[in-house]
Order: structure tokens, then C-alpha cells, then sequence
């Protein structure tokens, strides 16, 4: 626990995303991990380009993922599930697995 006038250390931010304008510490950045598991790259990639091509900002880009990746959890599963999953010959005749 902190005493009074003691500054909580904090580990330096590392700048991430194809803009790189999102910024996390090794801490959010592995907790992120630990809980998206491989989607954390694809939402980190998600908020940087909603970021930069509508200009909008975030106070808090671990919040911001978190609450992002609660709302898309379901969708991205779904689809890692649907790509390793072998298309039918109905699928593939129709052209649905491109």
C-alpha cells in the first residue's frame, strides 16, 4: 500500500497499432493478452484505425479495449471458429468460402 506523498511508479507506456496511437504499459499490455488471448492484436489494430480515421481520443486505451472486446467477444470467436472448420462442397460450389 502506498504511504502519503509516495507516487505510484508506473512502467513507461509503449506506443502500439498500425498508427501507433495506442498507448498501454507492459502491465495492460499483458493483461490484455492474458484475456483476448490472439485477438488482442486484432482489437488493438480496431482502435487504431477507428482512432485515427475519426479522430476521436480515449482517456484510457485498456479500458477502451476491454469494454470493446467484451462487446465483440461473441463475433470473434465465431469467427476463428468458422475458419478452421472445413467448407462443405455446397460452401464451396457457391462460391462462400472466399
Amino acid at each position: 500500500m502506498e504511504k502519503e506523498g509516495e507516487i505510484k511508479e508506473m512502467s513507461t507506456p509503449i506506443f502500439y497499432g498500425e498508427f501507433q496511437n495506442i498507448k498501454l504499459n507492459d502491465e495492460e499490455y499483458h493483461n490484455l493478452k492474458e484475456k483476448m488471448q490472439t485477438h488482442t492484436d486484432t482489437m488493438i489494430e480496431k482502435l487504431s484505425r477507428y482512432m485515427k480515421s475519426s479522430g476521436k481520443t480515449y482517456q484510457d486505451h485498456y479500458a477502451t479495449l476491454l469494454h470493446w472486446y467484451e462487446k465483440d467477444k461473441e463475433k470473434l470467436q465465431k469467427k476463428m471458429n468458422d475458419r478452421s472448420r472445413v467448407p462443405t462442397i455446397e460452401e464451396y460450389m457457391r462460391g462462400d468460402t472466399l
